[in-house]
């Protein structure tokens, strides 16, 4: 120990900065710690009251003092802080360290120093480079007379304060910013949707956030020092160890799991884990996928539903270019056959044959219609239709078929309201719904039809069975397009979705009840419509005298096989027909002349097809009859026909009494 009263030598400075250098290097690793020990040690060799580090900033209009490290520590207070403050202000240091004297200052100083009941105190500013990082001061020196020796001293180590007390600061400010960085880090792990836990090397769960907690359903006390395994419903205990074992080895890793909830249930997970071998502590985030995959199972389901929806939009459109060439082959067969069946014996077997072929031909033609309806979304010919009459030729038909294992019971409104809409389309879809119940029905049991007046606005028509009913998973599907429970060869899986694409297209509205071995109810409702006057019921029939008996009729075909079967028809029936390929030959031949008392145009037709062949047709003869044939009476068929008088949609195929009973209705109309 240096006595403070002998005056200090040359040696002796060198030794005090040599245990000073020492010092510093004990404490480099703590510059906080370091400066506390070093002001103690100048302290005890300078022999003053108080030794301090002070922290201000002299680019501020007034001095910003705070004291880094002091000694004694008791002597720190406020009102110390102020009166150093007020002194440096008014006594700012310029050069080296100085010593200041009551004695030999201002009276502005004298007071301050008597507030701080001080005869003296040096100050030492501390620079590094050229700048200045704060100010060394001793407190009430006991000694006056080797002032210069100290204040030597004081300048050789200031530099070293100086070093000390940046690195201090720089310390604490490291410090706070990662005080601060944790407490964001801790705030957003409050806050993070995801969860977060702390785990031991060995599996042991030592943290959890609350995002985790909400996942798991445990509390806190619940989940510390549980075992990870308990929480992994896809790895069995060994397969988990070896895991952390290659995670301990590769430092991190990120994969997909199943996690178990306290509750029991496993909800998916994504996990990102990384391991900090000082702590053998491992971090792991988890995120719940729960959301995720059920928006990928709903996306899935979407995707599925489009490509079903693009696979409808596809058949629609392949069946109306297959419709056309379908309904020419179809019609040719049942043209031929309607115009030979008659010729022959009804005993005979070629009577016979012929009857099978017309038979076969309608019930292709019937199959297109069918597909075709699928494919459209509104019914094209609307009439006004009683559903009990549809339903009673529905119950004709199945009782010399599928009902002689099957009761049947009917309960049919007998003042059900009319409802607007296509007849064909509905038989069909009646069809349908008793043909899957009578299949539901196996062994036996009751198939019942219903319909009653809803309001004054609907009618409702119940089809109901007493089978196998359908379980949830197939309910939910059961209006999907392709769909079936039903083995190879014994259904297509479309009939219920042309059920409900032709109860829409009549602004319906469709519902199926059905639970397994409780049978299947189907509800459907429609919009009725005001019952037919009378005086179009009443329409006095034409009398015979007043129809031609031979027509000359333009058959506008570019099939040569419809040209040939129409033609036989026709002349069947007594008429003269006359066959063009195109719309632009029959246009030519009636401007050279020619006049039809009937046109018979095809819709589908290369060249100006029939949609454009009409109106230039019309203009040439405003009131020729026009029978439009066409294999998909559509809405385009529909309203072209209406946008044009004397023009009636005439639906391939056709055999000898449809084209017959056509003619007839033109002829009846007088517009021959």
């Amino acid at each position: 120990m240096v006595d403070p009263l002998r005056k200090p030598d040359g040696p002796a400075v060198q030794f005090m900065i040599v245990d000073f250098l020492t010092e510093i290097l004990k404490f480099s690793s703590s510059p906080s710690d370091m400066a506390d020990h070093l002001t103690r040690l100048l302290r005890e060799l300078m022999g003053v009251r108080v030794v301090m580090m002070l922290q201000h900033d002299d680019r501020l209009s007034e001095w910003v003092v705070r004291i880094v490290a002091i000694e004694p520590k008791r002597t720190q207070g406020q009102v110390l802080v102020r009166d150093l403050a007020q002194f440096i202000d008014l006594h700012p240091p310029q050069g080296g360290a100085v010593l200041i004297l009551r004695s030999s200052v201002s009276p502005d100083l004298v007071a301050i120093l008597d507030r701080m009941g001080l005869d003296s105190l040096s100050v030492t500013p501390l620079r590094v480079g050229d700048l200045r990082v704060g100010t060394l001061m001793a407190l009430d020196y006991p000694d006056h007379e080797h002032s210069d020796d100290v204040l030597a001293l004081l300048d050789v180590l200031a530099p070293v304060f100086a070093l000390t007390l940046q690195n201090a600061l720089h310390f604490e400010s490291q410090e706070a910013r990662v005080v601060a960085q944790a407490e964001e880090y801790r705030t957003l792990l409050r806050t993070s949707p995801d969860g977060f836990l702390t785990v031991s090397g060995s599996g042991v769960i030592l943290h959890a956030n609350e995002a985790y907690l909400a996942m798991t359903g445990y509390t806190l006390e619940e989940i510390c020092n549980l075992s990870l395994s308990r929480l992994e419903a896809r790895e069995t205990p060994p397969v988990l160890g070896e895991h952390i074992a290659r995670i301990k080895m590769n430092a991190s890793d990120r994969f997909l799991s199943v996690y178990r909830r306290k509750d029991g249930s496993v909800f998916p997970v994504e996990v990102s884990t990384t391991y900090v071998p000082t702590r053998g502590v491992f971090l792991s985030f988890v995120r719940d996928l729960t959301e995720l995959k059920r928006a990928e199972e709903e996306t899935a389901r979407l995707q599925i539903q489009l490509q079903q929806s693009q696979k409808m939009e596809s058949l629609g459109l392949l069946a109306g270019g297959v419709a056309h060439d379908m309904n020419n082959v179809l019609g040719a067969i049942l043209g031929m056959a309607s115009a030979n069946i008659d010729a022959h014996a009804p005993e005979s077997r070629t009577y016979r044959a012929f009857e099978t072929i017309i038979k076969a031909a309608e019930r292709g033609g019937k199959m297109v219609k069918g597909l075709l309806g699928f494919a459209r979304h509104t019914p094209a010919e609307q009439q006004v239709l009683n559903l009990n009459a549809i339903l009673q030729e529905e119950i004709r038909l199945l009782e010399r078929t599928t009902l002689a294992r099957i009761s049947l019971l009917t309960d049919l409104d007998p003042d059900l309201r009319p409802i607007m809409g296509e007849a064909s389309s509905l038989t069909h879809a009646f069809m349908n719904l008793c043909v899957n119940a009578v299949d539901a029905m196996p062994g036996s049991g009751t198939l019942t039809l219903r319909t009653r007046n809803l309001g004054q606005d609907w009618i409702e028509v119940v089809v109901e069975d007493t089978g196998v009913g359908m379980p949830k998973e197939v309910l939910e599907r059961a209006m999907d397009p392709f769909f079936t429970t039903k083995g190879v060869g014994k259904g297509t899986g479309l009939g219920l979705s042309l059920v409900y694409s032709a109860i829409k297209a009549h602004q319906g509205e469709m519902e199926i009840q059905s639970d397994p071995g409780m049978g299947t109810r189907v509800r459907m409702r429609f919009p009725a419509c005001a019952p037919p006057s009378r005086s179009l019921e009443a329409e006095k029939a034409p009398a015979p005298d007043e129809r031609r008996s031979s027509l000359a009729v333009l058959v506008v075909d570019d099939d040569e096989l419809i040209q040939y079967s129409t033609q036989a028809l026709l002349e069947l029936k007594g008429h003269v027909a006359t066959t063009v390929s195109s719309g632009e030959e029959a246009l030519a031949k009636i401007e050279a002349g020619y006049i039809p008392d009937v046109v018979i145009l095809d819709m589908n037709m290369p060249g100006l097809g029939g949609a454009e062949t009409l109106p230039r047709l019309r203009a040439l003869n405003p009131t020729v009859p026009v029978l439009l044939a066409t294999g998909r009476v559509d809405q385009f068929a529909v309203e072209l026909a209406r946008a044009h008088p004397h023009v009636t949609l005439l639906s391939k195929p056709f055999g000898l009494d449809e084209l017959g009973q056509f003619l007839e209705t033109v002829a009846g109309r007088g517009e021959l």
